[in-house]
């Protein structure tokens, strides 16, 4: 199970015990102090996920949208994830996002690298409109190559 993943599910618990412990007729200094308690392990939770998912990709699948941007690197885990980091356009920092492992994306990004260094181009990825699923595969493409710079005229006019 994804570490995000289980910390939201661990958060959720906690609200859940928070609110059902606000609701109980306990003691009321009872009451409180297991507010107090539970609130601060949610809120030390909280701390401690934020500062450990900095740096780490995020799943590809929380990503909500188009993007088209250029891929930086590509690191493979077979049987497990693709993690890519990509440049956006309109962006002055990458973007981490771990995709779920899949053959054929695999293969596509392997081919696209290939393609990208015989044309001396970069490598691009485009994910879907919505969060991807299996059957919404990134689709990542060589870059074309740049169109050759136009010729200069060779015929000179008068005075030249």
């Amino acid at each position: 199970m994804e570490l995000l993943l289980v910390l939201q599910l661990t958060g959720a618990v906690l609200t859940l015990v928070l609110i059902t412990l606000a609701a109980v007729r306990l003691p009321r200094a009872v009451r409180a102090w297991s507010s107090v308690v539970v609130g601060g392990t949610l809120i030390a939770g909280l701390y401690a996920t934020e500062a450990n998912l900095l740096g780490h990709p995020k799943p590809a699948r929380l990503e909500s949208g188009v993007l088209e941007a250029e891929v930086l690197a590509i690191h493979m885990i077979e049987g497990q994830a693709i993690h890519v980091w990509l440049l956006e356009e309109a962006s002055e920092e990458p973007l981490a996002l771990s995709i779920p492992w899949d053959e054929t994306t695999a293969r596509a990004a392997q081919a696209a690298q290939r393609q990208a260094e015989d044309n001396g181009t970069r490598v691009g990825v485009r994910l879907g409109g919505r969060p991807i699923s299996q059957d919404d595969e990134p689709v990542f493409y060589a870059e074309p190559q740049p169109a050759p710079p136009p010729k200069r005229s060779e015929r000179r006019g008068p005075g030249f």
